[in-house]
């Protein structure tokens, strides 16, 4: 994988990183893995069910990772500021 697409390789410190198709949270976990112990860094995760929020937010409660839910179809992002993300991730919802 080239590095340029690795998270892991980036400093995430002061970093938004935004998930579109949370789905069931098994990426959005993945990333917040990435997240803890990174100083300001956040999560913002989005999804067109919010059915599993409240149980991932519980997940994460502990973590020190900023981590914020918005239902919201992926072509209908008008809720997240212009310039706010450093990051995008979007695994398996193109597919």
């Amino acid at each position: 994988m080239d590095p340029i697409y690795d998270l892991s390789t980036r400093d995430l410190s002061g970093k938004t990183v935004l998930e579109v198709g949370s789905g069931r949270g098994d990426t959005t976990r993945e990333l917040v893995g990435l997240l803890a112990g990174k100083p300001g860094a956040r999560l913002v995760a989005t999804d067109v069910a919010d059915d599993h929020f409240s149980r991932l937010s519980g997940e994460f409660a502990g973590s020190g990772v900023q981590v914020y839910f918005i239902r919201r179809e992926s072509q209908s992002l008008i809720c997240v500021p212009d310039g706010s993300i450093h990051y995008l991730v979007c695994n398996y919802t193109l597919c």
